[in-house]
């Protein structure tokens, strides 16, 4: 069957080739999403079958990743980068490849392998799929969204559970502590002292952002009276209310 090449940060694809308990998957196996899951039915909804000079970096088909591993344009044509095609491409040759500059937010990035639905519907009819389906820019990079969101929420239910945990068990447990956790549970390795000072940043952010969304309540008891004329509150405290 074959497979499409979706961008993510480096930490996203190593969370999902990482997050079966059984089985660490390598870059080149695929990740498999089940017939129920949205990632799914984004696939098998908007697949088409694209040339490989319509494609966007965000997804890459079968053929057009081949190409890259060969050292070649996605297109195909002369070797660019002399390499071996059984080594994973690293996120410089994918720079040179793509034709994008090596920014250091550009070199944080890696391809996930996803293994596509066996059809795809197109105007209400079943195609096959083959190595020259893919995703177009829109749906790729909202399927991008859904598989980093899907990291960040499984990151934060992971915190609040360990957080929970140590609070019953009163043991004292730092941040940093608490996300290496997370980081060894799912076979995540900073290649760097670079990539984890980022990604403890990021993981502090979101921290950050949920607490401040979970303890953001509105009051409404001074805020509403201001709304109501001196007519309406005294006609209001006469009424009765009864239950429906």
């Amino acid at each position: 069957m074959a497979n499409i090449y979706i961008r993510v940060p480096w930490h996203v694809a190593a969370y999902y080739r990482g997050r079966c308990e059984d089985k660490q998957l390598t870059e080149w196996e695929p990740v498999e999403f089940k017939d129920y899951t949205q990632e799914y039915h984004v696939m098998m909804n908007n697949l088409r079958y694209m040339l490989e000079a319509t494609l966007s970096r965000t997804c890459l088909s079968q053929k057009a990743f081949q190409n890259l591993l060969r050292g070649k344009r996605i297109t195909g044509g002369p070797v660019i980068v002399q390499r071996d095609p059984k080594t994973w491409l690293t996120p410089q040759e994918c720079c040179t490849l793509l034709g994008t500059e090596a920014t250091v937010r550009q070199l944080t990035y890696d391809y996930l392998c996803i293994e596509m639905p066996r059809e795809t519907y197109v105007n209400k009819t079943v195609h096959r799929t083959n190595s020259c389906y893919a995703l177009s820019y829109d749906t790729a990079k909202h399927l991008q969204d859904m598989l980093i969101r899907r990291f960040k929420l499984e990151c934060l239910d992971w915190t609040i559970q360990d957080r929970d945990y140590c609070n019953i068990n009163h043991i004292h447990r730092k941040k940093n502590v608490r996300a290496e956790r997370f980081l060894e549970q799912f076979n995540i390795l900073p290649q760097s002292a670079a990539d984890y000072d980022s990604l403890r940043r990021q993981y502090n952010r979101w921290i950050k952002d949920a607490e401040m969304y979970q303890s953001d309540r509105i009051n409404f008891g001074h805020s509403f009276l201001t709304h109501i004329s001196e007519e309406e509150k005294e006609r209001s405290a006469k009424r009765k209310w009864t239950d429906d």
